[in-house]
């Protein structure tokens, strides 16, 4: 039985060293509320402000194109690399023969 008694002084003396350096809850808690969490709030705070301006503002719109410079989203599909492939409209009634690919056909 003594042997257990010394054994709990023993651990007593070592849980009470071990406290010794240990903060109270308060003084932790006052250290983490220090200059650098204000910072974070105050930083926080400002990126939500400028991201609620971004999510209000409306995008800008283009002004207005004048019908001679519009250019269609798909006139890239009628450019080849020859750049003859469309030269212009071909005269009604009538087809020339240099357009013909088969020298056959007719």
């Amino acid at each position: 039985m003594d042997d257990d008694r010394e054994l709990r002084k023993l651990y007593q003396r070592i849980r009470q060293a071990d406290m010794a350096g240990v903060p109270s809850a308060g003084a932790v808690l006052d250290r983490r509320r220090g200059p650098r969490s204000l910072l974070w709030a105050w930083t926080a705070a400002a990126a939500a402000a400028v991201a609620l301006v971004f999510w209000l503002t409306p995008p800008p719109t283009p002004g207005p194109v004048s019908l001679a410079e519009w250019r269609s989203p798909t006139a890239f599909l009628l450019e080849s690399p020859s750049g003859s492939f469309v030269d212009g409209v071909p005269p009604l009634g009538r087809i020339p023969m240099e357009s013909l690919q088969c020298e056959s056909c007719f």
